[in-house]
């Protein structure tokens, strides 16, 4: 399987920290459970429209892909990109602790839930009854506005 130059080069740097890692000769288990969130976005963008081996939609959406998402229900390869691009933006800015509060955060929770239903309803219904984000930022203002913190 080819690879865009980005995917490509992500995939290499997975398998190298690996064995760097110690892992010789890491499985494919090992190789996805290391790769980065930005990877699978990226698997899941067009790659190179009508190229043969780079056509992502053709190459690796259709013969294999697809099927890690058993519950799609009509959305559409360009648009589950899309969203997920949406929360990896999200979760970049939450590693590089940036402020996210004044954002919607129960707009992008609320998409990382139908995204993960997307695979497994459990798995959303899971993450919509374990989230505390609402309640950890509505404590965060109201401790603001008693004046026991301040942004």
């Amino acid at each position: 399987m080819n690879l865009m130059d980005r995917e490509g080069g992500a995939l290499d740097g997975t398998i190298r920290k690996l064995m760097k890692a110690g892992n010789a000769s890491p499985s494919a288990d090992d190789i996805v459970g290391a790769s980065s969130f930005g990877l699978w976005v990226g698997l899941l963008d067009i790659g190179l429209a009508r190229h043969p081996q780079l056509d992502y939609p053709t190459a690796l959406w259709e013969p294999r892909l697809k099927h890690a998402f058993s519950h799609l229900a009509g959305v559409k390869r360009k648009q589950l990109h899309g969203e997920l691009n949406k929360i990896r933006i999200f979760r970049n800015r939450v590693a590089h602790h940036e402020p996210i509060f004044r954002g919607n955060t129960a707009l992008t929770m609320d998409l990382i839930a139908k995204v993960a239903g997307y695979m497994d309803p459990a798995i959303r219904d899971f993450i919509l009854s374990a989230n505390r984000v609402d309640t950890v930022l509505n404590r965060q203002k109201a401790a603001v506005a008693d004046g026991d913190c301040c942004i």
